[in-house]
Parts: structure tokens; C-alpha cells; sequence
């Protein structure tokens, strides 16, 4: 069986419960606390519109690669407006030729990875641009790859995601999803998941606390679901007692892997998905045959990423 036997379409967001082991991990991550919100500065700030398509880029040597370029471009040339948040070590980097175009462009410092980003721009649309709807991309992915417009076109859903998990509980994948009629109220309800005045520095306790906990939140203002979803990665989770055992024996744990967009990725574009994680030409490139990879890119006019 393939990781794709299972995938449900047009699934419908119902809450899970998670694990013993999964409620030990946010305990102890919780117990670390949050970290002071990066600090941010707005270059070109978001006005009002009908739709917002964020993009946050990660550029820790301050200089943008070519494949978050080709990113930039798509990003612009979708419905509605751009506006790209770039975490760098100082503004300087946002002078990049590739965001000249954009139409409104936020720096922040390095901390807090993706969701600290979003936070802010949640908050943003949600002050200067009310009732708009806000598509959320990161750059671990290449993308999109194919008409990402369609694909949301058919989200029926207030907080849409393109692919869903049962991994430690049902949840949105969080490297590309779009909220709906984004107002202050509801960025108010996604508060404890996105927030702008704290974030989370190491990337476990983002997991935990936030990505696989944002539906759960979202659902208390609104419809969610996703347009693919997998029920599989559950039935490898481990148990709370044995990885306990595991770990007191000093024995390494092995989980298999079952998330599509790494183990079925190249069937997942067969089928449309408009998404490929980057780490599949890095430290995930075991889970596929990266040559067929690069072939896909270079025939969608993208550029292969240098392995890393």
C-alpha cells in the first residue's frame, strides 16, 4: 500500500484525540514558555483589498536564493495582492531586485520561524484590510507548481489547507493554507496559535503547540478542512509507554515516515497537488528519486535547489 491509497479528498476538518505521548511533548513544551515576539518593521504596509497572498521567506545569510525568487514571482502572479515577509538579519536584505514589485513587503529578525510571520500578518490584513482573504505560504516548499487559484476556488472552508494529517492529531499542514474573511475578531480567535507578541524559537515546540494545534483553534470560528488529507501517519505513531521503554533502554526510536509530500511526492504532483518540499532535495532526499524531481522542475520552469 502507497501513501496515497489512503488520501481523502475535500476532507472535512473533526477534531482527534491526541496521544498519551502527544500531550507528555506539549506539557513539556509548554513548560519551556514562549519566547519575546522578533522584533519586525513594515516596509510597504498591506491596504485593503480582496485578497491577500503572503509569502515568508527565510534568508539567514541576508541574500534570497533563485528558487525563493521563482517563488516570489509566482506569488505575484496570483489573484489579489502580494506581500512578502522576509526574516533576514537586518532590512537590508528587503533591497532584493525579486521584492521590488511587491506590494507590500515586512522584515523581521530571525526568531520564531514561519508562525511568528504569520502572526503578523494575520494581524496585519486583519487591521488594514478586514474581511479579506489571506493565503499563507512558506518557503519550504517549491511552489506552486500548478493553478494554486482553482485549488482554492474549491475550498469551501473558512481556514482551508492543501494537505492534512492525523499525525499526533488531525491537523493542517502548515507550509501553505488560506483563511477567509480575515477580521479582527478572528484574528483575535487564532490568538493562542498565532500570535504577534510572543513566539516559539525551537522548531519541536512550533509543532507541538502550534501547527498541529491551529485547526483545532481555527474550528472554533468556522468551517476547516483540506483539500487532501491522511489518515495512515496516526497508525505509526508511537505509544507513550513504548517510547518510554525505548528511551530508558537507551535504544534509538525509528519512526516510519508516512506523510505524503515526502513519501508519494512525485505522485502527489501527478495528481495535482502544486506543492514540493524542499527537503527532498536535502536531508529527505532518500524518500525519492531526486533526478525525477529536478526533471519536473526544470519542465515547470523552476529552479532545481542545490542540495543541503
Amino acid at each position: 500500500m502507497t501513501a496515497l491509497n489512503d488520501l481523502q479528498r475535500n476532507w472535512d476538518y473533526r477534531p482527534s484525540k491526541p496521544s498519551a505521548l502527544v500531550r507528555a511533548m506539549r506539557l513539556r513544551s509548554r513548560l519551556r514558555g514562549w519566547n519575546p515576539a522578533p522584533e519586525w518593521r513594515a516596509l510597504r504596509t498591506i491596504v485593503p483589498a480582496e485578497r491577500w497572498n503572503g509569502l515568508f521567506l527565510f534568508a539567514p545569510n541576508g541574500r534570497i536564493d533563485p528558487t525563493q525568487t521563482e517563488t516570489v514571482r509566482r506569488i505575484k502572479a496570483l489573484k489579489g495582492r502580494a506581500v512578502v515577509i522576509l526574516a533576514a538579519p537586518d532590512p537590508t536584505a528587503c533591497d532584493d531586485p525579486a521584492l521590488r514589485d511587491v506590494e507590500a513587503l515586512y522584515w523581521k529578525a530571525l526568531g520564531g520561524y514561519d508562525f511568528s510571520a504569520y502572526g503578523i500578518l494575520l494581524r496585519e490584513v486583519a487591521a488594514r484590510s478586514p474581511g479579506a482573504m489571506l493565503y499563507l505560504q512558506n518557503d519550504s516548499v517549491l511552489g506552486p507548481l500548478g493553478d494554486v487559484d482553482s485549488l482554492i476556488a474549491r475550498m469551501p472552508w473558512r481556514t482551508g489547507g492543501f494537505l492534512a494529517s492525523a499525525a499526533m492529531e488531525n491537523h493542517i499542514q502548515s507550509f501553505a493554507f488560506v483563511l477567509r474573511d480575515v477580521t479582527p475578531a478572528y484574528a483575535r480567535a487564532l490568538h493562542p496559535v498565532l500570535p504577534q507578541s510572543r513566539a516559539l524559537n525551537d522548531w519541536r515546540d512550533v509543532v507541538w503547540r502550534q501547527e498541529t494545534r491551529l485547526a483545532r483553534i481555527a474550528a472554533r470560528s468556522g468551517s476547516v478542512g483540506s483539500l487532501w488529507f491522511s489518515e495512515r501517519p496516526r497508525q505509526v505513531e508511537s505509544g507513550l509507554i513504548e517510547t518510554l521503554l525505548h528511551r530508558a533502554r537507551g535504544r534509538k526510536i525509528v519512526h516510519e515516515v508516512m506523510d505524503p509530500s515526502l513519501v508519494a511526492a512525485a505522485e502527489l504532483l501527478e495528481e495535482g497537488f502544486p506543492f514540493l518540499k524542499r527537503s527532498l532535495f536535502g536531508r529527505n532526499g532518500h524518500f525519492q528519486d531526486r533526478g525525477q524531481l529536478s526533471e519536473f522542475l526544470r519542465a515547470s520552469n523552476y529552479p532545481v535547489p542545490d542540495a543541503s
